[in-house]
């Protein structure tokens, strides 16, 4: 039997599949999967290599060096990855929530963002505990590649 695949799934199955900056999601509730992307800078400013300040509207930061390129707005950065969707921060709450809620007229769901060193507490496993039904997502920020001689990893 096949597993049936959600509007949330299908939103992150559409973002384009060459990039530079990876992008791993994985769903926890209410089934475990897994989905791996490589986002270009390109998708998120098209002119990102005249004008470095452009980059600060979807949440990037662009330096002249490539190990200063990191994400400094995820709302910005989440919003433009899911232009269909309405996205609540849920960030300054930090009880437990996962950091945004996306609605659109088709779907909801909830997704964590994760960076670095960056784990999952003891009071985030307990909001999913608690919410069984809600399909919640977690967003794992890797590497952040500037070109094709060199790749930045976060540690």
């Amino acid at each position: 039997m096949e597993e049936e695949i959600t509007i949330a799934e299908e939103s992150i199955n559409k973002l384009p599949y060459t990039g530079n900056i990876v992008l791993t999601f994985v769903r926890i509730t209410p089934t475990i999967k897994l989905i791996n992307k490589k986002i270009p800078l390109q998708y998120l400013s098209k002119q990102y290599k005249l004008l470095y300040s452009d980059l600060e509207d979807v949440g990037v930061d662009l330096k002249l060096f490539p190990m200063n390129v990191k994400i400094s707005n995820y709302y910005k950065f989440i919003c433009k990855l899911f232009p269909d969707f309405d996205v609540s921060d849920f960030q300054p709450d930090k009880v437990g929530k996962p950091d945004f809620f996306l609605i659109n007229n088709k779907t909801e769901f909830y997704l964590e963002v994760k960076n670095g060193n960056d784990g999952v507490r003891s009071t985030q496993m307990s909001w999913i505990a608690n919410n069984p039904h809600k399909e919640v997502w977690f967003l794992f920020i890797g590497g952040i590649k500037i070109d094709d001689e060199y790749t930045y990893e976060r540690p």
